[in-house]
């Protein structure tokens, strides 16, 4: 998915692409797996430990690059309501992974707790990354009051559904067989059962 409004073509030899999930895990794994295809993508990956130091590896070339950091590094310090812009650059690709879970919150909700006001994570990426190119990748995309990945990232730029992976032999063909189970009592256990059907009947659900 990729948001309306913004430029659909941009320059890979120009352009810097970071790559952010929800998870340590997920940011392990898919570090791993560009490192070992750097020759295919024509660039090292860089895994940013913290928020300067993903200020540092953004700002420190004007374009290319590719990094990964986590989406819970764009919150505010603790005692702040917002967070300082990290990149202004404008050929910076956001590819966030897992776009259901955590691309949400632009509105504003209060803490009963502090009394201040916060928002979700997606709203402070994007305080941080304020000409940055969102794209969202996901398997599940909902579609909620409060929560809705097409209206965040806009409409669909690719769709790989189950035909596609059938055809591509990633998965196998998956089949659904609708049955009517039947339920037999014996007349003994279906006149028991009748018998307590009545009684709570007759005496309702407050006696005792």
């Amino acid at each position: 998915m990729i948001p309306s409004g913004v430029p659909t073509r941009v320059d890979r030899d120009q352009s810097g692409d970071l790559i952010s999930p929800d998870r340590k895990d997920l940011d392990g794994q898919l570090f791993e797996t560009f490192a070992d295809c750097r020759w295919s993508i024509r660039a090292t990956p860089v895994q940013a430990n913290s928020r300067d130091d993903l200020r540092e590896q953004l700002t420190a070339v004007e374009a290319g690059g590719v990094f990964f950091t986590t989406i819970n590094k764009f919150a505010p310090e603790r005692g702040q309501t917002s967070v300082p812009v990290l990149c202004e650059r404008s050929n910076v690709i956001v590819i966030a992974d897992e776009a259901h879970r955590t691309q949400y919150g632009f509105r504003a909700d209060l803490d009963t707790k502090t009394g201040q006001t916060k928002y979700g994570l997606a709203k402070y990426m994007r305080d941080a990354l304020p000409n940055a190119i969102y794209l969202g990748m996901t398997g599940t995309p909902v579609s909620l009051d409060d929560r809705d990945t097409e209206a965040v990232f806009g409409t669909y730029v690719d769709v790989y559904d189950m035909i596609a992976a059938q055809e591509d032999e990633a998965v196998v063909p998956v089949s659904y067989e609708s049955r009517i189970i039947e339920l037999r009592f014996n007349e003994a256990e279906k006149q028991a059962l009748m018998r307590v059907g009545r009684e709570s009947l007759r005496t309702g659900p407050n006696a005792t």
